[in-house]
């Protein structure tokens, strides 16, 4: 159950109206909504910043998100959530996020937790694949929000079963196509 993540004012006005609407296509978060999740739990008074990276393949190399994460999970003020797709981690699904937790030079690959726990164990991810799987696409990584899920009405919008209900709520929320990424969390150090 996720929704007391989803409770208060800020994560009704910046991410989704209820915690319901996670339920509803296009189930689950963007990039850029974690990131402002976190910005709403994680107060700027308490010295805590949170940046969102979309991996895009033309800016952002292996070498350079390798660099980044390793200085992310060295520093221990600093937390990193992937955005990747399972398939290309060679996982079965979608699109998902899990906390980094270690880097290992001689393997070059990062230990991926994953919050469903019970259902995939940790898993080391060598650093190609792992950016291979984040440098993926999100077909609604940015919709029209609160007013899309709105414009949801009935079922095949909501829970689309086909393609071309898929298509059609995608249209009705205004998806955007969005790379995938990762998300940092770091604290001031005082």
């Amino acid at each position: 159950d996720q929704s007391d993540v989803m409770l208060g004012e800020c994560a009704s006005s910046e991410v989704l109206t209820t915690h319901e609407n996670i339920y509803a296509y296009p189930y689950g978060l963007g990039l850029d909504q974690v990131a402002r999740l976190l910005r709403c739990h994680l107060s700027a008074q308490a010295g805590w910043s949170v940046s969102a990276t979309p991996l895009d393949r033309a800016m952002i190399s292996v070498e350079r998100m390798r660099d980044e994460l390793k200085e992310v999970l060295a520093d221990p003020n600093a937390r990193a959530i992937i955005n990747y797709h399972r398939s290309e981690a060679h996982q079965v699904g979608g699109g998902h996020f899990s906390p980094l937790a270690a880097y290992s030079p001689s393997a070059d690959a990062f230990l991926v937790l994953d919050v469903a726990k019970y259902k995939y164990p940790p898993v080391w991810i060598p650093s190609r694949r792992l950016w291979e799987s984040m440098a993926t696409f999100d077909d609604c990584g940015v919709w029209d929000y609160p007013e899309g899920q709105e414009r949801l009405v009935g079922e095949s919008m909501r829970h689309p079963r086909t393609e071309e209900e898929r298509e059609k709520a995608r249209t009705a929320l205004g998806c955007r196509r969005t790379p995938r990424g990762y998300v940092v969390a770091r604290r001031r150090r005082r």
